[in-house]
């Protein structure tokens, strides 16, 4: 079985703020990967992480959870989380799982 299109990039600017870009396919399949990423980017105490989901063309409740528990993380420490170029796969799974407006809220 052929492993899912997936890459996570991540790039530090301006000192304390991460960019994460997120391409293919983030399921049961990517999130160890995709959560190997965020766990690295979170390891450097960043102020804030820009999450770039604009190449997501599938999003599962495994994807959902490693983006709400970076969120809490990054809250808990005063930094924020800022979601990015929704692709229309993660805006629609966000909205039906009432997640939508509480992920893409500024504070």
């Amino acid at each position: 079985m052929e492993e899912p299109a997936f890459s996570a990039a991540s790039q530090r600017r301006d000192g304390r703020v991460w960019v994460v870009r997120v391409t293919g396919e983030l399921d049961l399949a990517t999130s160890p990967r995709f959560q190997a990423t965020l766990d690295e980017v979170l390891a450097s105490d960043p102020a804030t992480v820009l999450l770039g989901l604009e190449g997501v063309t599938f999003l599962d409740s495994t994807g959902i959870r490693a983006i709400v528990a970076a969120r809490k993380q990054l809250k808990a420490r005063g930094a924020t989380l800022v979601l990015d170029g929704l692709s229309g796969a993660v805006q629609q799974v966000l909205e039906v799982s009432g997640l939508l407006d509480d992920l893409t809220q500024q504070v």
